[in-house]
């Protein structure tokens, strides 16, 4: 099996992926903090299939100073990172 491509995206989550318009980060689940947020997106060559596959995604995002992320399936598949621009928290709420 090929390992999993991870590649950042500096376009808008519109941009990858119509489906996910308006999809943002909304409030931090530490600090409850609704302002303002680091994020970035990331295109994965592939859905991961196991612990270890996620466990590579993370490795790559670590070069971008993140250490969590979410993914969003479908035609383009994306990792997706935030962190709270108030306490640093990767535990950020996603929503439209």
């Amino acid at each position: 099996m090929e390992p999993i491509k991870v590649t950042e995206f500096n376009g808008d989550i519109k941009d990858a992926c119509k489906d996910f318009e308006g999809f943002s980060p909304l409030a931090c689940m530490e600090c409850e903090n609704e302002d303002s947020f680091e994020t970035k997106l990331f295109l994965l060559s592939r859905e991961p299939r196991n612990e270890a596959e996620e466990n590579a995604i993370d490795s790559e995002l670590k070069k971008f100073g993140f250490s969590s992320h979410s993914i969003l399936g479908g035609k383009k598949c994306l990792a997706l990172a935030a962190k709270c621009s108030k306490c640093g928290s990767e535990e950020i709420f996603w929503d439209f």
